[in-house]
């Protein structure tokens, strides 16, 4: 994932779990350079209090960053973290990421076929509780 944060600075986040990278499971930040292709610097691994679970997505909302992966939400005050584990949106099984859109926030996941071939991509309102934990339309998961 790449996030443009606010200041115009560009950060691109990679990695995965363990069991698809094993030895180095977990998740890298860079700072982009202003080519948008190149490493400004190099990666760090970030720091998150729960384990890895498929293609993270970073996600700046107010003054707090996203992490988020699979339905799995970690946040912190800095894009470097570490981040802290909030909870399960229960929202997708693997991809997922949040963007906002005329003023709603919206989640954006993979809708499994039981045909190995094909995969959907769901869309579904998403809202930021008081609490930090993001929260998503439940309704429209379930279709």
């Amino acid at each position: 994932t790449v996030l443009i944060d606010a200041d115009g600075a560009a950060y691109i986040v990679v990695g995965g779990p363990e069991w698809a990278y094993p030895g180095q499971g977990g998740y890298w930040i860079a700072r982009l350079g202003d080519d948008m292709t190149s490493l400004a610097e190099s990666p760090r691994r970030l720091i998150v209090d729960h384990p890895a679970d498929d293609k993270a997505s970073l996600n700046r909302i107010g003054n707090q960053y996203y992490l988020t992966y699979a339905g799995h939400v970690a946040l912190s005050d800095t894009v470097y973290g570490p981040y802290r584990y909030v909870g399960n949106t229960a929202a997708a099984l693997d991809h997922g990421s949040y963007f906002s859109w005329r003023g709603q926030l919206y989640n954006a996941f993979t809708i499994f076929d039981s045909s190995v071939w094909y995969r959907a991509t769901g869309l579904c309102y998403a809202h930021r509780r008081n609490n930090g934990m993001l929260a998503v339309d439940s309704l429209v998961l379930e279709y």
